[in-house]
């Protein structure tokens, strides 16, 4: 435990939260840069770190994640034969879900009403032919309005906030993967836009997995459903006017890097009928022939030497997809930063408006999350005490004070280090 007075606190709670965005924006330069954490006193609760960490996982290492990892052992069987079961049955919208959970009194009337609202306003949305700024910004306007609900319960208002925010990053992930207008080289082009029923197939092959999975555990199943929903809809959903196309994905193993053996990446997403790959690394994004590292023909896997690296840290890569003779070119280079591979990328759940007194479990939902430290900051007496610790759980016991606290967790590898945790506000009964 540790006793920081209010300045010093938010010093190093503004530095913490700037040191994660700037570590994110650098994994996936695309990301969002802006706090999952609000500041001390505001409400806590913590609904776009998991979505944001789904975005890193869905852009660079869809191919190479198991997703139950990300459930407690005990668990992983049980949401592994849930999800089974639901690829092998007929398709079913998420509607049927929420109306199955509401008989089964696993979510309240106000959830509900609220959860179906939501799902039948987006796919209204979708109809009429969004795209990707369209849509994030609606996504962003039905977070607010949620996120200023105050007739849900705090607990629906969490789990409601939580969807919307795994389908927004699932959306920007997904859009940021199709086809967008660039230029065309002289030994490739691009293919024509994809048809929006395919658009609208990924979101709601992702809005059924992620609701399933969210109503399977609240702190990691709508993660988990919505990376098995991504799967899915990429062995699914195709584009009828284009069977052969670039690639939707490429992926990385998030393990540290060897220097002996180089990088791996996979492609997925490429439709059918594909006779070969162009596979394509440079030191920049912009594509000139001397920032060019690597240009040669390949299958759906790659490996790219040290040598061939050139001492390069940060690399950026494309498959193009050989469609009867002809190079479809992708969206979009892939950026990956080499040195964060491997290292630890987590979230932090748990009840973040606790009692005073009660005792309180918290988990991390992550990867390669090793060597744990965990901390508890206070702004004033009111604190907690460790009960427990273990490398992805502690369950902590608050004092009998009011307050805000700041729970974190910090874990290493032997190639980097990385931190996170929640404000937690606690109350008297």
């Amino acid at each position: 435990m540790k006793n920081l007075n209010i300045r010093t606190a938010l010093i190093l709670c503004i530095g913490l939260v700037a040191a994660l965005s700037c570590k994110e924006e650098l994994k996936v330069n695309q990301l969002d840069t802006a706090s999952s954490l609000p500041p001390p006193g505001a409400d806590s609760v913590n609904y776009t770190a998991p979505a944001a960490f789904l975005y890193n996982q869905l852009r660079l290492h869809l191919a190479d994640l198991d997703p139950y990892t990300l459930l407690p052992e005990a668990q992983r069987a049980a949401c592994k034969s849930l999800m089974d079961s639901m690829k092998a049955a007929p398709q079913k919208s998420v509607i049927a879900v929420w109306d199955k959970a509401l008989t089964n009194k696993r979510i309240s009337a106000s959830l509900h009403g609220a959860l179906k609202q939501f799902s039948q306003d987006r796919a209204e949305f979708m109809a009429k032919g969004a795209d990707q700024a369209s849509l994030d910004s609606w996504y962003q306007q039905r977070i607010a309005q949620t996120y200023a609900n105050q007739s849900l319960t705090p607990h629906d208002r969490e789990f409601l906030l939580k969807h919307q925010a795994v389908l927004r990053y699932a959306a920007k992930a997904f859009y940021e993967a199709r086809l967008q207008p660039v230029a065309t080289d002289s030994k490739a082009r691009t293919s024509s836009n994809c048809t929006e029923s395919q658009t609208s197939c990924y979101n709601e092959f992702i809005e059924l997995f992620a609701g399933i999975g969210a109503l399977f555990s609240e702190g990691a199943g709508g993660i988990v459903g919505a990376v098995v929903g991504t799967v899915v809809a990429i062995a699914t959903c195709s584009c009828d006017s284009h069977p052969c196309t670039y690639s939707t994905y490429i992926s990385t193993p998030d393990v540290c890097y060897d220097q002996y053996h180089g990088l791996d990446f996979t492609i997925a997403g490429y439709g059918n009928g594909a006779i070969g790959f162009q596979w394509e690394v440079y030191s920049s994004d912009n594509m000139i022939p001397a920032n060019l590292l690597v240009s040669r023909s390949g299958t759906t896997t790659f490996n790219i030497s040290n040598a061939e690296l050139q001492g390069n840290t940060a690399i950026y890569v494309r498959a193009l997809t050989n469609c009867g003779g002809t190079l479809l070119t992708p969206p979009k280079l892939l950026m990956i930063n080499i040195p964060y591979l491997g290292q630890p990328s987590f979230y932090m759940t748990g009840n973040t408006s606790p009692y005073c007194t009660a005792w309180e479990g918290y988990n991390l939902v992550g990867t390669n999350i090793q060597n744990t430290v965990w901390h508890i900051y206070t702004y004033g007496p009111s604190s907690g005490t460790f009960i427990n610790q273990y490398s992805t759980s502690a369950i902590v016991q608050w004092n009998s004070t009011p307050g805000y606290i700041h729970l974190v967790a910090d874990a290493s590898t032997s190639c980097g280090s990385y931190n996170n945790g929640l404000y937690i506000t606690t109350h008297t009964y």
